[in-house]
Parts: C-alpha cells; sequence; structure tokens
C-alpha cells in the first residue's frame, strides 16, 4: 500500500492518548467499574465468536449485555452513567455492528434490527460526549459511522461532524486529529484542503483554525512544482553529499530507518526496481534517517543489501524532517531534474501501478 496507516495510526494515537480516562471526581470503584465496561465488548471480537451462527452470536452478545447493565446500575456517580451510556454504545456498535456488517456468516445481516433497537437512543450530538476523551470520542464515532456510513472516507466523515456536531472538543477530537492524518500520511491534497475549507466555515475555536491553517501552509511548500529542499547527506564513506549534486537528473530517495521493520523489507525491492531504471535519466537512493552514523551501515552488511545504487544517512535529520513533513516511513519522494518536487509521497514501488504512475512522471510514458 501506499501508505502505512496501521504504523502512522500508532504513533498518533500515542500522541493523542489511547486509553480510557477517567479521573473525573469519580470514586475509585466507579473508575474500575469503568474501565472495564469500554473493553467490555470485546470478548465479542475475537474470530471463534464472529464466525458463529446468529443465533449462537446473539447468545452469547445477549449474556454480555446483561453483565453490563449490572455493572451499569452499580455505578453511583451521574458523570459515570453517562460515560457508560455511550461506553456501552460503542460496544454494542464495535461487537453487534462488526458482526452485522460481515459476509463470512450466512444470515448475519438478520441481526440488524437489533443492533438498531439498541443503538437508537444514541445521539452523537449529545454534550454527553464532552465527559469522554479523545480517543473513546474516536472510537465511538469510528463505531458508529462504520455502521451508519461504512463506504463514507475520513475526509467525508470529519465533514459531517463538523457540520453536525456543535462541541468543539469532539471537533477536535475527530475532525482536526483526522485532518491530520490525512495530511501526514499523503501530504496537502484536494481532499484535506476542502476539509480546511470546512474548518474556517465551521469552527469557532480560534486554536483549532490557528492549528489548521499552519498544517495547511507548512504542507503546501512539498506540493508539486516546489523547490525541494536542499540538504546534506553522507554516503558509506563518510564523504558528504547534496541533494542539489544530481540536478539535471530525477531523484527518487527512499527514506527509511533501521528501526523500521517495513522499510528494511523493502530495501530490495527498490534496489532492484533501481536497477532497472538505470540507462533512464533517474538517479534511485535509500536515504537513512538513523541518529548515529554507524548502526544503518552495519543493518547493510547485515541484511547483504545490494550496492547497486547508492546509500546515504542524512546529516541534518531535524531539518529533513522537518522540511519534508516526515510522520512515517519509509517514504518515497521523486525530484525533477530541476530540484522541483514531482511527488513528496510517491507510490511504493510494491503498489499497483506503480511502474506505470512513475514512467508518466518521469517522462517515459506520455499517458
Amino acid at each position: 500500500m501506499k501508505y502505512y496507516i496501521v504504523l502512522c495510526g500508532l504513533l498518533l494515537s500515542i500522541l493523542w492518548g489511547s486509553t480510557p480516562i477517567t479521573g473525573q471526581n469519580l470514586s475509585e470503584r466507579d473508575e474500575v467499574i469503568l474501565k472495564r465496561l469500554f473493553y467490555h465488548y470485546n470478548a465479542l471480537l475475537n474470530t471463534e465468536c464472529i464466525k458463529l451462527p446468529p443465533g449462537e452470536f446473539m447468545e452469547r452478545f445477549s449474556d454480555l449485555e446483561k453483565q453490563v447493565q449490572v455493572s451499569m446500575d452499580s455505578l453511583t456517580a451521574p458523570i459515570s452513567r453517562g460515560k457508560a451510556f455511550l461506553y456501552n454504545k460503542q460496544g454494542v456498535l464495535t461487537s453487534l455492528g462488526r458482526y452485522v456488517t460481515q459476509k463470512d456468516v450466512e444470515g448475519a445481516a438478520i441481526l440488524k434490527e437489533e443492533l438498531e433497537k439498541r443503538i437508537s437512543d444514541l445521539n452523537i450530538d449529545s454534550p454527553d460526549l464532552d465527559l469522554l476523551s479523545d480517543f473513546e470520542i474516536r472510537s465511538l464515532l469510528e463505531a458508529y459511522y462504520n455502521w451508519k456510513a461504512l463506504r463514507t472516507s475520513m475526509a467525508e466523515r470529519s465533514t459531517s461532524v463538523l457540520y453536525n456536531i456543535k462541541s468543539e472538543k469532539v471537533r477536535r477530537a475527530y475532525a482536526l486529529y483526522n485532518y491530520k492524518m490525512m495530511i501526514q500520511l499523503s501530504g496537502s491534497s484536494f481532499l484535506s484542503e476542502a476539509l480546511a475549507w470546512d474548518f474556517e466555515l465551521c469552527s469557532v475555536d480560534s486554536v483549532t483554525l490557528q492549528e489548521v491553517r499552519t498544517l495547511s501552509k507548512k504542507y503546501k511548500t512539498i506540493t508539486k512544482g516546489q523547490v525541494a529542499y536542499d540538504f546534506e547527506m553522507e554516503d558509506e564513506k563518510g564523504n558528504l553529499h547534496r541533494l542539489s549534486d544530481f540536478r539535471g537528473k530525477y531523484v527518487f530517495m527512499d527514506v527509511w530507518n533501521t528501526l523500521c521493520h517495513v522499510c528494511v523489507e523493502d530495501l530490495p525491492l527498490f534496489i532492484r526496481t533501481g536497477v532497472r531504471y538505470r540507462d533512464k535519466d533517474v538517479v534511485f537512493l535509500t536515504l537513512s534517517l538513523d541518529l548515529g552514523p554507524i548502526g544503518w551501515k552495519k543493518l547493510l552488511d547485515q541484511k547483504n543489501i545490494s550496492r547497486s545504487i547508492p546509500h546515504y544517512r542524512s546529516t541534518q535529520r531535524t531539518e529533513f524532517i522537518n522540511n519534508y513533513c516526515i510522520y512515517g516511513m519509509p517514504r518515497y519522494i521523486l525530484v525533477d531534474p530541476e530540484g522541483k518536487i514531482v511527488d513528496a509521497w510517491n507510490r511504493s514501488p510494491k503498489t499497483p501501478y506503480f511502474e506505470s504512475d512513475f514512467e508518466r512522471k518521469i517522462g517515459i510514458r506520455n499517458e
């Protein structure tokens, strides 16, 4: 795939928080119950349960539902009960919702009415959503849209939140988070810019608007036709080079580091692809973002990585990361003979249609 969403999504979840947050002047007992409730329905997400016939699945679901209700009834604080109500809806959507939308079990869709009955009183514009952490808000809304609008994109869901939900906290937790994901994973695009305009029209929070404007401006500096940041790098012998040394030829960079398993796994294919285009006016090179000057070279030796194309390490790591907006690796960057960006989020050589897309960009194919 072009983007490594799982890896980047994990990193961003760490930054934004990834566990249910209590601690809102709740009793210790309520906090324990709430933490358990948040994950209660996960017991139905394993492969064994998902493959059960509808009757057996519903029997297990009903048993869990009764346990959840008992726990909810034992909560004392109104805030606890408000959060538990939303936790329950998210759990129902995640478990029963996933079951009824699958295609592997004949008759699973028969349980749709059961699901609709259980979420009929869920209002995603309720002020109670402000009780949740950012991660909890995203979990609930993703589960909701996966049921109500499965085929909609991240951008469409975010636009729906901006126009239909009043809470600025919910907008930030969901729409702003998704905007950052979109722009960090694929750069400035029509969709991300359209979403930025939706923020301008809908958001009344100056901090949110400033974040969106800053990101939009920053990412436009590495769109097609912009001058590529000229950086210094060292080869395996310690000799220094610059991107501008390759003016007159296309430069296709594989940005990686030794801690990225996918990066290391994909190096041989990138190198073989580079060899295939050796007689064209394009330079394939790998660029390590490792901090130290030794580790990356050791890995190349340990993995018997071919030296058929040049390998470098950035000596201006921080500046490179900032100027090319590196939030996940591997990243593939294509620069033209004049030193201008062709695509700062180019397809990986292992993705479908890489060859035709790449050859069109470097002028080998016209269509």
